[in-house]
């Protein structure tokens, strides 16, 4: 029998509230780099762990998370935070911790990641194991553990087989070992230890061990358990109303009555589509019998051909018959032939004599046709169709001319003499082109020569002066502006700075400005001086 098939022994640390359960082992099998049985024990007052970084002090607490809480929990958090080898949060789950991953490498030669583990390699199937057991202020021992089986090719958790067990006492994971390769089967670990419970479910194994070691049945313990696990993951608890309810209060009836709604929402339509594809099957299928049926008959009926020598080569039973039934066919279709043949050179004959009879009326009603003025109706019709065809020509050649004397608007003729005149004018003025393109070539260039070349170099002499006054301050003339240039070059002194011309040194004072207009004259008679 199992522990859940027999009543609970009296326990003190339930019952009167004072007893409490304590661990006092820590059981790891196959557990990171805990590579093989590892045994953690814990004074009975309290433990402190310590150590450098990298010395399984997370892996310890990530085992004791993996074996109590449920499955969606995370490991350590603090952990999973920093950064380094094999430490990181996509690194740290279940699988890598059961093979004992230590690195990630890239192969030679591709950018394919692969894990270097301790077990498991090149996806070799593995086994592990996690335990604790517990002891109360009366000595009595508790074990509770988890056993697992990784798959060859495992590649995530679900490729893991889980088997909850506990145990009233000590119980050592190390005689595990012959038991992974049935992938410790339920009934060869009844017959190994013989009061040990094994649980179908981690909700079953859970309330079990919380109802034991007092933590609360039902949701209470469960609740509990998650509150210790977001303690230790140190993770940051912002609000004491956003603590309460995540982890104090009760989840609503109703939510799980929705969520009991949709799965059944869910299973329903899973039924209703595994219904329609059963029903495309038998539409498919269903014309497999009669398609056997012909089958079957079409099989026969090549075995009963067979049977007569069609297949054979040479003369044979079969042969003859068939070469006399094509005989019979082709006389039958030869006789057809003819006498199709036949009716149809009948039929050809008394076509043409038709033909004939009909070709001597249409003389007749011709030569009447003749004979009643029939011809000058004829002579009157292709009149009619040479005069359109002239017409349309004549209309051709009209929009031509238009479209070539626009350009002179020219008012368009309508009688022979107004035509005549035009054709005249035309000549005259083609006689005379060339005459007349000459005068108009030297008044043009008379026009250039006397108005057009003055502007032209007056232009580039207002424009020489606008380039000469972007390049100084002054306002004397491009003229006595270049000479007082040739003579600083030729004194060897700086026209800017060292001979400023008259103009530019003398300005009326403010209080005199009246008299400005006056000066001017005498200033612009002066600008050659210096």
């Amino acid at each position: 029998m199992t522990i859940t098939d027999q009543p609970l022994i009296p326990n003190p640390a339930v019952s009167d509230g004072t007893s409490q359960w304590r661990a006092e082992t820590l059981q790891m099998v196959n557990w990171g780099g805990f590579h093989g049985w590892h045994e953690v024990r814990y004074s009975s007052g309290s433990t402190l762990i310590s150590g450098a970084s990298g010395t399984g002090k997370s892996t310890m607490l990530d085992a004791y998370i993996a074996l109590m809480m449920p499955s969606d929990t995370a490991f350590n958090g603090a952990s999973n935070d920093a950064g380094g080898r094999a430490r990181s949060a996509e690194q740290r789950n279940l699988l890598t911790y059961l093979r004992g991953k230590t690195d990630t490498s890239r192969v030679d030669g591709s950018d394919e990641l692969r894990d270097q583990v301790l077990r498991g390699l090149d996806g070799a199937p593995t086994w592990g194991a996690l335990g604790v057991t517990f002891v109360n202020d009366n000595g009595r021992r508790y074990t509770v553990a988890r056993l697992y089986f990784v798959k060859a090719g495992a590649t995530v958790n679900r490729d893991i087989n889980t088997t909850f067990v506990t145990l009233d006492g000590y119980l050592n994971l190390s005689r595990l070992e012959p038991l992974a390769k049935t992938r410790f089967d339920k009934r060869t670990l009844r017959a190994t230890f013989s009061n040990l419970a094994v649980f179908d479910t981690f909700w079953q194994f859970e309330d079990s061990m919380h109802t034991r070691l007092g933590i609360g049945g039902s949701n209470g313990g469960r609740k509990a358990m998650r509150l210790l696990a977001r303690v230790q993951a140190g993770m940051q608890v912002k609000r004491v109303d956003g603590l309460y309810k995540s982890m104090v209060l009760e989840v609503p009836g109703t939510y799980q009555a929705a969520d009991n709604a949709l799965e059944h929402f869910a299973d329903i339509e899973a039924s209703y589509l595994k219904m329609l594809d059963e029903a495309d099957k038998v539409k498919a299928l269903r014309r497999l019998p009669d398609l056997q049926k012909e089958f079957a008959e079409a099989q026969a009926e090549a075995l009963l051909i067979r049977q007569f020598g069609a297949d054979l080569d040479g003369a044979s039973p079969f042969q003859l018959w068939r070469l006399r039934t094509e005989r019979t066919l082709l006389d039958t279709a030869v006789g057809e032939n003819r006498r199709v043949h036949a009716e149809t050179t009948t039929k050809f004959k008394q076509a043409e004599a038709r033909e004939a009879q009909y070709s001597t009326r249409l003389e007749l009603i011709a030569e009447e046709k003749r004979a009643n003025g029939g011809s000058a109706i004829d002579d009157r019709l292709q009149q009619i169709k040479t005069l359109e065809n002239s017409r349309n020509g004549i209309y051709e050649a009209n929009l031509k001319f238009q479209h070539r004397t626009e350009a002179i608007h020219l008012v368009m003729p309508e009688k022979v003499e107004q035509f005549t005149e035009a054709q005249t004018a035309a000549a005259e003025f083609l006689a005379g082109f060339e005459g007349r393109e000459a005068a108009l070539k030297d008044e043009e260039e008379a026009v250039n020569r006397d108005e057009l070349y003055p502007l032209t170099t007056r232009q580039a002499e207002l424009l020489n002066e606008k380039k000469s006054l972007k390049g100084r301050t002054g306002m004397v003339p491009h003229r006595l502006h270049g000479a007082r240039l040739r003579m600083a070059e030729a004194a060897g002194l700086d026209p800017m700075n060292d001979l400023p011309f008259v103009a530019e040194l003398i300005d009326v004072l403010p209080d005199e400005e009246h008299w400005r207009k006056a000066s001017r004259p005498p200033w612009a008679a002066s600008h050659g001086s210096s």
